[in-house]
């Protein structure tokens, strides 16, 4: 006798695809930013000299961040310019973390208004408080940009081609501190050309 065939159901969330794909986009864009920033921690370990506790790739954010500001006048402690670009960087990173662990974790829904456009709304906790929030398809593409910007600002400090065009305009002196820093990648750490 043949095992009893069981039905399945399937539910698919009515949602515009053009938002799946931003925040897929999204989703990738931060798994990109979070892995360099960690390559990048490890490169200020490397150049402060500070031996990072055990694990340390996998601590919360929050500590990893910590770790980041600590070492930030360590690496460069004669050029506040520098300290300056990392602390707006990790600064972005912090700012956009919120609005990305909704997107990748919450309860989420669309909104369809009789007038306006469509809304993807999300309810979450993150840091022991509720959030919720709507989203419009163009608020979800500029926190891609705003990732692209941020992985970019940190991509162009490592990069083989730096040099004083880059914004801010770095120094001579900045310039040498950075190919300084750079040099302390380990070998397995991808130092990005710039396109």
């Amino acid at each position: 006798m043949a095992p009893k065939q069981f039905k399945n159901m399937m539910l698919i969330i009515p949602i515009d695809m053009s938002y799946c794909a931003v925040i897929g986009q999204i989703i990738v864009q931060w798994g990109a930013l979070e892995r360099f920033f960690v390559d990048f921690l490890d490169i200020m370990f490397i150049a402060s000299k500070t031996t990072p506790e055990k694990d340390w790739q996998y601590k919360k954010l929050e500590k990893r961040f910590r770790m980041f500001t600590d070492q930030i006048p360590l690496c460069f402690p004669e050029h506040p310019r520098i300290q300056a670009e990392l602390n707006s960087i990790k600064d972005g990173m912090v700012n956009s973390q919120l609005d990305r662990n909704l997107l990748a974790h919450g309860r989420v829904g669309t909104i369809f208004p009789k007038q306006g456009p469509i809304r993807f709304h999300v309810t979450g906790r993150y840091k022991g408080q509720n959030h919720e929030r709507d989203y419009q398809i163009a608020d979800l593409r500029s926190l891609v940009t705003e990732l692209a910007v941020t992985l970019g600002r940190f991509t162009m400090i490592l990069s083989q081609d730096l040099d004083g065009n880059f914004a801010p305009g770095w120094s001579q002196q900045e310039l040498s501190a950075l190919r300084d820093f750079r040099s302390n990648s380990r070998p397995n750490t991808p130092i990005p050309d710039t396109p």
